[in-house]
């Protein structure tokens, strides 16, 4: 992230040449028995110093087992990172 808040574009690239293809492969990689919950991406990739990213609020080990990860733990992910994404916008809105 920049001095601005802002991500670089060479950040950007990274995290959308990690995860644009995570979305095809989901449904071969998920456990058995699962139901298909969608990825909550924005394609706004962007982390920020503590490793959230800026667009869908998931850390990046959520990101990274996202697709490996049972019905359970897809839905504890999703908490979270509501939780996060309002945390991110009071603190970017407080401080105007």
């Amino acid at each position: 992230m920049n001095m601005d808040g802002r991500c670089d574009q060479q950040q950007i690239n990274w995290v959308f040449l990690l995860f644009a293809y995570l979305p095809r492969l989901r449904a071969p990689m998920s456990p058995p028995g699962s139901k298909i919950i969608d990825s909550p991406c924005v394609r706004n990739c962007c982390l920020n110093d503590d490793d959230i990213c800026l667009g869908c609020g998931r850390s990046l080990q959520e990101i990274t087992r996202w697709s490996t990860s049972t019905d359970a733990g897809k839905e504890a992910i999703l908490l979270a990172a509501a939780e996060r994404r309002q945390l991110i916008w009071l603190r970017q809105h407080n401080q105007d």
